[in-house]
């Protein structure tokens, strides 16, 4: 809860991008978590290239992108303000709930499917309606994490990423959001000029804190179709 580790200082450095600058929200916690995670997988690799190679399975994503739908009221029977105690039994450690999530993203890396109606909640107080939506957003993440190898290559381009707000001067941190003409598309961004890349950047959660004099980079895909262009803001 109080997001204390190195990743969401800003002091671990990544080798993805030149600089990297603290996690102001749970979704961009989640993101530089992840990216940690991709640092140690190359890491593993370099003195390691033999037999079955190590992957990311990028539950934080899925949390991420759970806190974005309660802060925006779009989880049914939770209100904004209510992720922690609905999901987790402590400061750090999630409850039933919270794991049934964890559990739907691991189903879906290792067997390589949905997990829409699978198994069931046992032993939460997660509804029917809030399972099944767990479960969607589970295989939505797994599906287009590249690294998790459920990933399809695509040849019809994914919509342009478009900034809101628009480019323009600011004077403190404000909030910014993705979105594309391509409907369930993800996003990969970068805040130090670095091109990103399906594989390459912060993988985005729902909500982005740019500073002042931030110039923001940031491209769409889908499994299934092919990368977008890169699209570039600077506030």
């Amino acid at each position: 809860m109080n997001r204390k580790r190195p990743t969401d200082l800003g002091t671990e450095p990544t080798g993805e991008m030149q600089k990297v600058w603290p996690a102001l929200t749970w979704e961009e916690s989640m993101a530089a978590m992840v990216l940690y995670g991709e640092d140690l997988e190359r890491k593993i690799l370099e003195s390691d290239s033999q037999g079955k190679r190590p992957r990311v399975l990028p539950t934080a994503l899925a949390l991420g992108w759970l806190h974005r739908l309660i802060e925006e009221g779009r989880f049914p029977g939770v209100a904004p303000g209510e992720f922690y105690p609905k999901l987790f039994r402590d400061d750090v450690h999630l409850n039933s709930e919270g794991s049934f999530l964890v559990e739907c993203t691991w189903f879906a890396a290792f067997f390589g499917e949905s997990p829409v109606g699978k198994f069931l909640p046992t032993k939460t107080n997660l509804t029917a309606e809030q399972a099944h939506l767990l479960q969607s957003l589970a295989w939505d993440v797994i599906e287009n994490y590249p690294d998790c190898g459920r990933y399809r290559e695509g040849t019809t381009t994914t919509g342009t990423p478009q900034f809101s707000p628009s480019p323009a001067r600011i004077n403190q941190v404000n909030e910014l959001t993705l979105a594309s003409p391509t409907p369930g598309a993800w996003f990969r961004y970068t805040l130090d000029g670095t091109a990103p890349g399906r594989t390459h950047g912060y993988v985005y959660c729902g909500v982005i804190s740019v500073r002042p004099g931030m110039t923001i980079k940031a491209i769409a895909y889908k499994s299934g179709m092919g990368d977008s262009t890169v699209a570039e803001a600077t506030y």
